[in-house]
Protein backbone atom coordinates (compact mmCIF):
# COMPACT_ATOMS: atom_id res chain seq x y z
CA UNK A 1 0.00 0.00 0.00
CA UNK A 2 1.51 3.16 -0.79
CA UNK A 3 1.61 6.36 1.65
CA UNK A 4 1.41 9.96 0.44
CA UNK A 5 1.56 13.55 2.25
CA UNK A 6 -2.18 14.98 0.63
CA UNK A 7 -3.45 18.54 0.88
CA UNK A 8 -7.55 18.03 0.52
CA UNK A 9 -8.04 21.53 -0.38
CA UNK A 10 -5.38 21.89 -2.86
CA UNK A 11 -5.11 18.59 -4.13
CA UNK A 12 -1.67 17.84 -3.97
CA UNK A 13 0.52 15.01 -2.83
CA UNK A 14 4.04 14.00 -1.97
CA UNK A 15 4.98 10.64 -2.16
CA UNK A 16 6.74 8.54 1.15
CA UNK A 17 8.25 5.17 1.27
CA UNK A 18 5.43 2.44 1.05
CA UNK A 19 3.33 0.87 3.89
CA UNK A 20 5.57 -2.88 3.39
CA UNK A 21 8.70 -0.63 4.10
CA UNK A 22 8.07 -0.41 7.66
CA UNK A 23 9.83 -3.09 9.98
CA UNK A 24 7.14 -5.32 11.23
CA UNK A 25 5.21 -9.02 10.80
CA UNK A 26 1.76 -7.76 9.74
CA UNK A 27 0.88 -9.12 6.42
CA UNK A 28 0.25 -6.04 4.08
CA UNK A 29 -3.15 -8.07 2.22
CA UNK A 30 -4.41 -8.85 5.39
CA UNK A 31 -7.18 -5.99 6.54
CA UNK A 32 -4.75 -4.95 8.99
CA UNK A 33 -3.23 -2.88 7.03
CA UNK A 34 -6.50 -0.16 7.36
CA UNK A 35 -5.00 0.62 10.75
CA UNK A 36 -1.44 -0.08 10.25
CA UNK A 37 -0.30 3.52 10.07
CA UNK A 38 -1.82 5.08 13.51
CA UNK A 39 -0.23 8.59 13.43
CA UNK A 40 1.69 10.85 11.15
CA UNK A 41 3.08 14.02 11.65
CA UNK A 42 5.40 16.86 9.87
CA UNK A 43 8.18 18.59 11.68
CA UNK A 44 7.49 22.11 8.86
CA UNK A 45 5.75 22.50 5.49
CA UNK A 46 6.65 19.90 2.75
CA UNK A 47 8.45 18.71 0.84
CA UNK A 48 11.49 19.91 3.40
CA UNK A 49 10.50 18.13 6.27
CA UNK A 50 10.42 15.12 8.59
CA UNK A 51 7.93 12.52 8.76
CA UNK A 52 7.38 10.69 12.05
CA UNK A 53 5.03 7.90 12.14
CA UNK A 54 3.44 5.76 15.06
CA UNK A 55 2.94 2.04 13.32
CA UNK A 56 1.72 -1.18 13.74
CA UNK A 57 -0.61 -2.96 16.63
CA UNK A 58 2.63 -2.41 18.43
CA UNK A 59 2.57 1.04 17.66
CA UNK A 60 6.36 1.43 16.90
CA UNK A 61 8.11 4.65 15.77
CA UNK A 62 9.73 5.18 12.18
CA UNK A 63 10.89 8.47 9.98
CA UNK A 64 11.15 9.18 6.57
CA UNK A 65 11.55 12.55 4.39
CA UNK A 66 9.82 13.16 1.26
CA UNK A 67 11.90 11.27 -1.47
CA UNK A 68 13.21 8.61 0.96
CA UNK A 69 12.55 5.24 -0.26
CA UNK A 70 12.86 3.44 3.38
CA UNK A 71 11.36 4.00 6.77
CA UNK A 72 14.29 4.83 8.91
CA UNK A 73 13.49 3.09 12.75
CA UNK A 74 14.12 5.56 15.43
CA UNK A 75 16.70 4.23 18.06
CA UNK A 76 15.55 4.15 21.78
CA UNK A 77 17.20 3.97 24.45
CA UNK A 78 17.57 1.26 27.31
CA UNK A 79 14.78 2.61 29.72
CA UNK A 80 12.31 3.40 27.08
CA UNK A 81 9.75 0.41 25.49
CA UNK A 82 7.75 0.35 22.05
CA UNK A 83 3.62 1.70 22.91
CA UNK A 84 3.52 5.35 21.69
CA UNK A 85 0.29 7.22 21.90
CA UNK A 86 0.88 10.43 20.19
CA UNK A 87 3.17 12.79 18.32
CA UNK A 88 3.79 16.75 17.70
CA UNK A 89 6.77 19.35 17.24
CA UNK A 90 7.03 21.55 19.43
CA UNK A 91 9.66 24.19 19.79
CA UNK A 92 11.73 22.89 17.33
CA UNK A 93 11.90 18.74 18.92
CA UNK A 94 9.99 15.55 17.83
CA UNK A 95 7.86 15.31 21.52
CA UNK A 96 6.37 12.05 21.81
CA UNK A 97 4.17 10.45 24.31
CA UNK A 98 4.09 6.52 25.51
CA UNK A 99 0.68 5.24 25.98
CA UNK A 100 1.50 5.10 29.77
CA UNK A 101 2.40 8.70 29.58
CA UNK A 102 6.18 9.01 30.10
CA UNK A 103 6.85 11.96 27.44
CA UNK A 104 10.11 11.23 25.16
CA UNK A 105 12.18 14.04 22.76
CA UNK A 106 13.81 12.90 19.84
CA UNK A 107 17.30 14.00 19.70
CA UNK A 108 18.45 14.70 16.10
CA UNK A 109 22.27 15.56 16.76
CA UNK A 110 23.70 12.21 15.88
CA UNK A 111 23.82 9.82 13.38
CA UNK A 112 20.55 7.95 14.31
CA UNK A 113 17.58 9.64 15.59
CA UNK A 114 17.42 8.47 18.84
CA UNK A 115 14.50 9.18 21.72
CA UNK A 116 15.12 9.38 25.62
CA UNK A 117 12.76 10.34 28.31
CA UNK A 118 12.31 13.94 28.80
CA UNK A 119 9.82 14.02 31.26
CA UNK A 120 7.89 11.30 33.57
CA UNK A 121 4.13 10.81 33.61
CA UNK A 122 2.10 13.41 35.30
CA UNK A 123 1.10 11.89 38.51
CA UNK A 124 -2.14 10.44 39.14
CA UNK A 125 -1.96 8.79 35.16
CA UNK A 126 -1.48 5.41 36.94
CA UNK A 127 -4.35 5.39 39.23
CA UNK A 128 -6.99 5.38 36.34
CA UNK A 129 -6.71 2.51 33.41
CA UNK A 130 -9.13 3.32 30.50
CA UNK A 131 -7.99 6.82 28.35
CA UNK A 132 -6.41 8.18 25.39
CA UNK A 133 -3.83 10.90 25.47
CA UNK A 134 -2.39 13.48 23.20
CA UNK A 135 0.18 16.38 23.40
CA UNK A 136 -0.93 20.02 21.99
CA UNK A 137 0.78 23.34 21.87
CA UNK A 138 -1.94 25.37 24.06
CA UNK A 139 -0.47 28.95 23.93
CA UNK A 140 3.13 27.98 23.49
CA UNK A 141 2.62 25.70 26.52
CA UNK A 142 3.44 21.94 26.16
CA UNK A 143 0.23 20.26 27.46
CA UNK A 144 -0.98 16.84 27.74
CA UNK A 145 -4.45 15.66 27.10
CA UNK A 146 -6.40 12.66 29.00
CA UNK A 147 -9.24 11.29 27.37
CA UNK A 148 -10.95 8.74 29.98
CA UNK A 149 -14.12 6.88 28.80
CA UNK A 150 -16.12 4.36 29.94
CA UNK A 151 -16.64 0.69 28.47
CA UNK A 152 -20.34 0.17 27.73
CA UNK A 153 -21.63 -3.25 26.91
CA UNK A 154 -24.70 -4.70 25.82
CA UNK A 155 -25.93 -7.79 24.18
CA UNK A 156 -24.58 -7.13 20.66
CA UNK A 157 -21.55 -4.95 21.12
CA UNK A 158 -18.94 -2.96 23.60
CA UNK A 159 -18.50 0.42 22.72
CA UNK A 160 -16.66 3.20 24.57
CA UNK A 161 -18.08 6.04 25.86
CA UNK A 162 -15.68 9.63 26.63
CA UNK A 163 -16.64 10.46 30.07
CA UNK A 164 -14.03 13.25 30.83
CA UNK A 165 -10.58 14.62 30.23
CA UNK A 166 -7.79 16.54 32.07
CA UNK A 167 -5.31 18.75 30.63
CA UNK A 168 -1.96 18.59 32.51
CA UNK A 169 0.97 21.72 31.26
CA UNK A 170 4.51 20.68 31.33
CA UNK A 171 7.17 22.69 33.25
CA UNK A 172 10.00 22.71 30.13
CA UNK A 173 12.73 23.87 33.06
CA UNK A 174 11.87 21.39 36.16
CA UNK A 175 10.30 18.77 33.49
CA UNK A 176 7.49 18.91 36.14
CA UNK A 177 3.68 18.43 35.44
CA UNK A 178 0.65 20.75 36.51
CA UNK A 179 -3.07 20.14 36.55
CA UNK A 180 -5.25 22.79 34.75
CA UNK A 181 -7.97 23.95 36.53
CA UNK A 182 -9.45 25.88 33.34
CA UNK A 183 -8.66 25.94 29.53
CA UNK A 184 -9.03 30.09 29.61
CA UNK A 185 -10.11 31.57 26.19
CA UNK A 186 -8.37 28.56 24.36
CA UNK A 187 -10.60 25.44 23.31
CA UNK A 188 -9.08 22.38 22.34
CA UNK A 189 -9.66 19.97 19.02
CA UNK A 190 -8.32 16.36 20.05
CA UNK A 191 -8.27 13.18 17.53
CA UNK A 192 -6.40 10.81 16.60
CA UNK A 193 -5.34 12.76 12.50
CA UNK A 194 -4.58 16.14 14.30
CA UNK A 195 -4.91 17.57 17.98
CA UNK A 196 -4.72 21.63 18.18
CA UNK A 197 -5.98 24.76 19.66
CA UNK A 198 -7.79 27.77 19.04
CA UNK A 199 -7.99 31.05 20.96
CA UNK A 200 -11.53 32.51 21.39
CA UNK A 201 -11.35 36.35 20.42
CA UNK A 202 -14.70 36.92 20.10
CA UNK A 203 -15.29 36.33 15.98
CA UNK A 204 -15.29 32.18 15.76
CA UNK A 205 -18.36 30.22 17.03
CA UNK A 206 -15.42 28.08 19.23
CA UNK A 207 -16.52 27.84 22.49
CA UNK A 208 -13.71 29.20 25.44
CA UNK A 209 -12.46 26.23 27.55
CA UNK A 210 -14.26 23.54 25.42
CA UNK A 211 -12.06 20.49 24.04
CA UNK A 212 -13.82 19.22 20.59
CA UNK A 213 -13.38 15.66 20.06
CA UNK A 214 -13.84 12.94 17.45
CA UNK A 215 -14.44 9.46 17.88
CA UNK A 216 -11.04 7.53 18.33
CA UNK A 217 -10.71 4.22 19.21
CA UNK A 218 -9.73 0.61 18.00
CA UNK A 219 -11.20 0.72 14.13
CA UNK A 220 -11.02 -3.37 14.22
CA UNK A 221 -14.10 -2.91 17.04
CA UNK A 222 -17.49 -3.34 15.92
CA UNK A 223 -18.78 0.04 16.77
CA UNK A 224 -19.33 2.44 14.09
CA UNK A 225 -16.41 5.45 14.28
CA UNK A 226 -17.75 8.53 15.02
CA UNK A 227 -20.82 7.69 17.78
CA UNK A 228 -18.20 9.02 20.53
CA UNK A 229 -18.13 12.64 19.38
CA UNK A 230 -19.07 15.97 21.18
CA UNK A 231 -17.93 19.29 23.08
CA UNK A 232 -16.68 18.51 26.38
CA UNK A 233 -16.53 21.44 28.73
CA UNK A 234 -13.44 21.71 30.76
CA UNK A 235 -15.05 23.78 33.81
CA UNK A 236 -17.99 22.08 34.39
CA UNK A 237 -17.90 18.54 32.77
CA UNK A 238 -20.79 18.35 30.76
CA UNK A 239 -20.74 16.58 27.07
CA UNK A 240 -22.88 18.23 24.58
CA UNK A 241 -22.78 16.70 21.19
CA UNK A 242 -21.15 17.70 18.04
CA UNK A 243 -23.14 18.71 15.22
CA UNK A 244 -21.34 16.09 12.76
CA UNK A 245 -23.65 15.29 9.51
CA UNK A 246 -24.21 11.17 9.90
CA UNK A 247 -22.72 10.80 6.20
CA UNK A 248 -19.89 11.23 7.77
CA UNK A 249 -19.41 8.52 9.90
CA UNK A 250 -17.10 5.81 8.31
CA UNK A 251 -16.34 1.96 9.68
CA UNK A 252 -12.72 2.92 8.72
CA UNK A 253 -12.24 6.15 9.91
CA UNK A 254 -13.73 9.28 11.96
CA UNK A 255 -14.01 12.52 10.47
CA UNK A 256 -10.85 14.76 10.49
CA UNK A 257 -10.12 18.02 11.94
CA UNK A 258 -8.90 20.60 9.58
CA UNK A 259 -7.15 23.95 9.87
CA UNK A 260 -7.22 25.78 6.55
CA UNK A 261 -5.11 28.92 6.24
CA UNK A 262 -7.19 31.59 5.86
CA UNK A 263 -5.82 35.13 4.69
Amino acid sequence: MEIQLFNPLSRASISLPSQTIFMGDENENSIMHYWYVNKVVISSNPPNCIVMAIYSCYRKLAFAKPGDHVWSEIRLDNTVGTGFSDITYFNGDFFIAKCTGQLLVCDFSGIDLVATEFAPSPPGVADEARYLLYLVDLGGELCMVFRYFDVIETISNISLKTRSFEVCKLDMNTRTWKRMDSLGDWSLFVGNNYTFSVRDFGCTDCRSSCIYFTHDYCQCSDQISGNDTGIYNYKGGEIQALPVLQDLYSVLRPPLWITPQLS
